[in-house]
């Protein structure tokens, strides 16, 4: 006798969605429901958090290239500056990411704005350190006016 407290639209409280009776008679059970096919939070955050670095990147490198055109005359970019360029956004990103802001999913609108007020003065701190190394040619002074951009 079947049981009488399972709903009529399942079978021994699966839904009856996910049930299908072949030719042969026997009954299959789906293992997954047939939702809508999308990608899983976690993996839309951690694009959101990739999409967020390389706009950081490309941020640093922009502020120092309108620098550099700012306090020199822009005939050609050395080698210096490559390297300058390469490490900044490496850095940057390093700097941002030990803040914590790529962890979009736990950041509070406080917190990313402390976070952002931090990073972005640390990270330029580090940037205007490691550029004493290789003495690039970016204006050292003014490179703390990069904070600003």
């Amino acid at each position: 006798m079947p049981d009488e407290s399972v709903a009529p639209d399942s079978f021994n409280g699966v839904p009856a969605s996910a049930v299908s009776a072949p030719a042969g008679g026997e009954l299959i059970l789906d293992a997954k429901p047939r939702t809508a096919s999308r990608p899983p939070a976690r993996l839309a955050f951690r694009r959101l958090s990739i999409a967020l670095a390389l706009a950081d990147a490309a941020s640093i490198v922009a502020a120092l290239l309108a620098l550099q055109y700012v306090t020199s005359d822009w005939t050609s970019i050395d080698g210096a500056l490559v390297l300058t360029l390469a490490v900044a956004s490496l850095e940057w990103i390093a700097v941002f990411h030990a803040f914590g802001l790529y962890r979009v999913e736990h950041l509070s609108a406080w917190e990313e704005f402390r976070g952002i007020f931090s990073a972005t003065t640390v990270g330029v701190g580090v940037i205007m350190v490691s550029s004493f190394w290789w003495e690039a040619s970016i204006s050292r002074p003014l490179l703390a006016w990069t904070w600003l951009f």
